[in-house]
């Protein structure tokens, strides 16, 4: 994930989001969405106390929300607060919930500090790219991945629908791909990716584990 701090890239790796899922407001200031950091909570198995509602004042739309969460034998706990002037959404309590919990994952995740949650702020939503434009950007680095990996993706396809796939070869032509290009490559089918959905599965597969594996190497 070019230009992404490595313990953020990382954990996002782990979990099955890419550099779309994150982006930077501001110089070295990172933010994460929600449903990835939802999808980090999953995979270190977080769990939640139930909230304590520390200010609620329904007329004013103010409210102020304590979460605790624990992973393992790790325990953190914030605060998350919505109140007119930093919050548009018309529910504020969700959003104070939101907010406290997704700290807190931030926290347990160890990158707390170093990225934040997109509903920190309406202005860091206020920043990001569209949808339609980082999916243009996104596409327009897969295609030139594509381009310089035409002879290596070309085998891959081939060799993976093979009747007997040749895992070995798979993991020769993969290996030749650099790991920006491979991330690059790494777009769903239906947003116009060269690998099908079977052909993703397969790069994720026990047997392409191995093969990578024997050349000392991970799929990851």
């Amino acid at each position: 994930m070019n230009g992404i701090p490595e313990n953020i890239s990382n954990l996002l790796r782990e979990v099955g989001a890419n550099s779309t899922d994150v982006w930077e407001v501001r110089k070295n200031t990172w933010v994460v969405k929600h449903k990835a950091l939802e999808r980090i909570a999953a995979h270190l198995d977080i769990k939640f106390d139930s909230p304590k509602i520390i200010h609620a004042d329904m007329e004013s739309k103010q409210v102020a929300i304590e979460v605790s969460g624990s992973a393992g034998e790790n325990t953190a706990w914030s605060i998350g607060e919505a109140a007119p002037y930093n919050n548009k959404n018309t529910y504020p309590f969700a959003m104070a919930e939101k907010r406290a919990k997704d700290r807190v994952i931030l926290k347990l995740a160890g990158i707390h500090g170093d990225a934040y949650s997109e509903e920190e702020s309406e202005d860091f939503k206020e920043s990001e790219e569209s949808e339609a434009e980082r999916g243009l950007r996104w596409l327009v680095a897969h295609n030139e991945a594509w381009r310089n990996n035409y002879a290596s993706v070309y085998f891959i396809k081939e060799y993976i629908n093979m009747d007997e796939p040749k895992w070995d070869n798979i993991a020769e032509a993969w290996r030749e791909i650099s790991e920006e290009d491979k991330e690059a490559l790494w777009v769903a089918p239906t947003r116009g990716g060269v690998f099908t959905t079977a052909e993703r599965a397969a790069l994720r597969c026990d047997e392409f584990t191995a093969a990578m594996k024997v050349m000392g190497e991970s799929n990851e």
